[in-house]
Order: structure tokens, then sequence, then C-alpha cells
């Protein structure tokens, strides 16, 4: 058996634990079962058991996969573990779902006492919900998993109890929101094809977790330093654009029906992604040396393995930039979803580089340690505040050059864009010489 499996398995299920907790679910179906004698028979008891299979197993597990890996920073004990014989996938299995195993063990009779209870719901339903309540659960416990590692690995973020139990509560509110959104009737259309919306949703849920489990292991892969390269998550944020495209694509599987929406949405999601990792993922101004020193001895294999997330989001935004910009047409106003971006995918591009460019700016200064946080601040004075103040005094072509719009004259505003890309640029290289090579 995996050794940090068992480990955590004897950590959580202790017995004395086990038997408090069958006592306390049964006390509690039992009051519900007899407040279903004297209602709606056949309500209280299922109701109850989901909603306490999303405390204890969504919102509770997400605390405990999280707290696996935080609790071990906090004692000091993560480097002793990181050095250890076991791989990348075995750690990841044993945090995932051994650090989990006592909300799973309630959430196993909780779901256990909604199958038998629900006699109101057809068999195809109940087995539906099931899955549903399950692949939520484990999508859940890898964002929390996936969202600890990501502070492990960044020196400035903080290992405290609080934001982990903020976000697991975080977690489980958005999951069980979702969930009460699903209806057991109606239909979509994907693709130009009608299916049946909660069955559409039950698989989609399912294979967006095993997404986040293969999440896990890379990311425990980049936490216990072992090389990967970027294929996964290339492929993750392919599978996010095909998946959100579906909806805007019309009847008819012509070509440019579906490449342009394909293009404009995956578009967007790249550069989303690429604010994402920069923001949350350390930026090693290293990282960028080493990949300058794969490029000149071209060992391409290599600079896979180095380039950063951030970086390989970005580059993915540029090529599909130029396949928006080549499809077309350009709107004239604010594009919906799905629209064709054409010549506006440009500036929303060069808006992506400007803003990383400021955040390595920061980051690499003198005070980085708060350097998220300071540059979104700066990016608030500089997207809103500063063209609300010019537009109100009646500087149109100052705003303008503060915050040229894509959709208004593209070209135009791809080289005021540019300008900002010089000058915070140029500064974003003298920090980074001066930092990697301080005099």
């Amino acid at each position: 058996m995996n050794p940090e499996f068992k480990r955590q398995l004897w950590l959580e299920l202790d017995p004395g634990r086990v038997v408090v907790l069958a006592i306390v679910l049964g006390a509690l179906f039992t009051l519900m079962g007899m407040l279903d004698a004297r209602g709606i028979p056949g309500v209280a008891v299922p109701t109850v058991a989901l909603v306490t299979f999303i405390a204890m197993t969504v919102a509770w597990g997400a605390h405990r996969a999280g707290e696996s890996v935080l609790a071990e920073l906090r004692e000091r004990t993560w480097d002793t573990q990181r050095i250890s014989a076991l791989s990348p996938t075995e750690m990841a299995w044993g945090k995932l779902f051994g650090a989990t195993s006592y909300a799973w063990l309630g959430g196993a009779l909780c779901l256990a006492v909604f199958v038998v209870t629900a006699s109101h719901l057809a068999a195809t339903t109940i087995a539906l919900i099931v899955l549903q309540a399950v692949g939520g659960a484990v999508l859940v416990h890898a964002l929390s998993l996936i969202a600890a590692l990501v502070q492990a690995g960044h020196p400035n973020l903080r290992k405290g109890l609080l934001g982990g139990n903020v976000a697991a509560v975080a977690l489980g509110l958005a999951y069980a929101k979702f969930a009460s959104g699903l209806g057991f009737d109606g239909h979509l259309v994907w693709y130009g094809i009608t299916f049946d919306s909660f069955q559409f949703n039950t698989v989609l849920l399912l294979v967006t977790a095993a997404w986040g489990v293969l999440g896990v292991q890379r990311m425990m892969c980049h936490e216990l330093q072992v090389a990967t390269r970027p294929w996964a998550w290339a492929a993750f944020l392919g599978y996010l654009t095909l998946v959100a495209a579906g909806s805007a694509v019309g009847p008819g599987f012509g070509v440019m029906n579906m490449l342009r929406p394909i293009t404009a949405l995956g578009t967007v999601l790249t550069l989303v992604a690429t604010y994402l990792c920069a923001l949350t993922v350390f930026r090693d101004p290293l990282a960028l040396r080493r990949l300058g020193r794969y490029g000149r001895a071209q060992a391409w294999r290599r600079i896979l393995e180095a380039a950063p997330l951030w970086l390989v989001s970005l580059v993915l935004a540029a090529g599909l930039t130029l396949l928006s910009s080549a499809l077309g047409p350009t709107p004239e106003s604010r594009p919906k979803f799905g629209e064709p971006l054409g010549l506006c995918a440009l500036p929303l591009l060069l808006y992506g580089v400007r803003d990383v460019l400021l955040l390595l700016t920061v980051s690499y200064g003198q005070k980085g340690e708060r350097a998220e946080i300071t540059t979104l601040i700066y990016l608030g004075v500089l997207d809103w505040l500063a063209p609300a103040i010019l537009g109100l005094i009646g500087f149109e072509l100052a705003q303008t050059a503060v915050r040229p719009l894509p959709w208004q004259h593209p070209l135009v505003a791809a080289l005021i864009l540019l300008g900002h890309i010089g000058v915070i640029g140029s500064l974003a290289y003298k920090r980074y010489r001066a930092r990697i090579a301080p005099p």
C-alpha cells in the first residue's frame, strides 16, 4: 500500500472518531426520520443527507486536503517529506484521498442513506446525483490541494490556518451553489447537438474532476522538483476552450462556424490563465535566466521543462491571437460571449503582456513581498481610476492614451500598448538584471 496513504489513514480513521461519527450521523438521520413521519414522507432524510455530505465531505474534506500540506509546512516537516523516496503520484494520492478519508467515510454513510430513502426519485436520477456528489467532492478537494501546493512553493504567501479554512468554505459554497442550480429536467445545445442537461453536467463534472486529480499530480511534481513538460496544462486549456465554445457554436459543422468561437474563447481563456498563473505561482527570476541559457544551447526539452506556466499560457494566447486576427471579422463594439474577436485580439494580448511585465517589475523590486496586491492596485489606477478622471475633465485623448479600448481602432490601441510595453519592459529588464546580478 502507498506509505503516505497508509499514514494518513492511521491519522484520520481513529476508532474513537469513527464511532462518534456513526453515532452523530445515526442520531441526525433518526431525528430527520421522525420529522418525515410528521410531514412529507421521504423528503427530510434524503435532503439532509445531501446537505450533510456537502458540509462534511465537500467543505471539511477540502479543508483536510489543503491542511495535509499546510500543516506540514507549519510544523516544518514538509521538507522531510519532499526528500523521501515517494514518487509525486504516491504523494498526491496519499494527500488527496488519505487526508480526506474521514470526510469520505461520513460522506459514504450520507450517500448510502440518500440512496435508501430517496424513493420519490427514479433510479437513474439517484445514480446521477451520487456521481455528481462524488465528482464534485473530488474536484473541490483537488482544487484545495492545488492551492496549498501553490502556497508551499511561494515563499511570500502565508501558510496560516485561516486562509485554508476560508478557501475550503468558499469552494464548498461554490459547489453547493452549482449543485442547487442543476435541475433534473431540461436540455442544452452543445455544438449543435441537444443533450439532457442533467446527464451532460454529470459527465462534465466527472471529467473535470479527473483533470483536477491530474493537476494535483503535476503540481506535486513541481513541488518535488520532478521535471515535467507543460503538455498537461496546454491540454487542459484546450479542454476548457472546447467545452466553453460548445454553447457558442451554432447549428451546422462548418469550419469557420466552429473555428471563430473556438479561437475567440481560447484567446480569452489563455489570457485569463496567464493572469492567474502569474499572480499565484512564484515568479523565480532565475527561471528566465535558465530559459535564456537553454535557448542559446538549443536545448528544447529543457526549455519546455523550465518554462513557467504563465509564459506557456501567454505563448498559447499569442498563437490563438494570430488565428483570431486572421479569421475576423473585427467587432465595432464590445464583443459578446463567443463572438469573433478579429483584430481586437491583438490589443487584448498586448494588455496581457503589459500587465505581466508590470507584475515582474514590481516583483523584482526591493519590496516585492506584496507584488501581487501592489500590481493590482497599479492596474486599478491605470485602467480604471486615471481614465475615469481624465474622462470627467474632458481629456479624451489622454484617456485613450492611458486606456485604449480594443474594439475602437484596434490597430491604434495596439500601437499605444506597444508604447506602454516599451516603457514598462525597460524598467522590468533593469530590475531583473539587478536581481540576478546585484552590484
